[in-house]
């Protein structure tokens, strides 16, 4: 089965800043989790898309939902 990507401006956006940011590869991961929570995406999906233990991706969030994307990045 053939599945489209549709990617959306704001991620390219995202991915531009963390190029020029020189995000390291651990905070990619978080911010891209991070755009995934926004989106409403489950924490276990998330952990399945990044590659991470679950709980991981529960204690991103609550970095996310206390400080913003921004608290991700550090």
């Amino acid at each position: 089965m053939r599945r489209s990507c549709v990617v959306s401006p704001v991620a390219i956006l995202e991915n531009a800043v963390m190029a020029k940011r020189g995000l390291s590869e651990a905070a990619k991961k978080r911010v891209k989790a991070g755009r995934l929570l926004l989106a409403g995406k489950g924490c276990a999906e998330v952990a399945l898309a990044v590659g991470v233990a679950r709980q991981t991706v529960y204690t991103w969030k609550k970095l996310l939902d206390e400080g913003g994307i921004d608290a991700l990045r550090e």
